[in-house]
């Protein structure tokens, strides 16, 4: 059940506007992640199937069904 932080989320993102400078389509293994990595940009994941977080600082943010 998403959160009213969830929600307050999902409503600035419905509204965001970006610049796109690289799009990819990426198909990875469960295995696969990138704990303690830092890039240069900001990165948007679309998960198209199966599971996945993002961890910023000490909070970890799930993706909303």
């Amino acid at each position: 059940m998403a959160t009213q932080k969830d929600r307050s989320l999902g409503k600035y993102l419905a509204n965001a506007q970006l610049d796109v400078s690289i799009a990819a389509y990426t198909k990875v293994p469960k295995s696969w992640n990138e704990d303690n990595y830092t890039t240069d940009f900001n990165k948007l994941y679309y998960i198209m199937e199966g599971e996945g977080y993002v961890k910023v600082n000490d909070e970890t943010f799930y993706p909303i069904s």
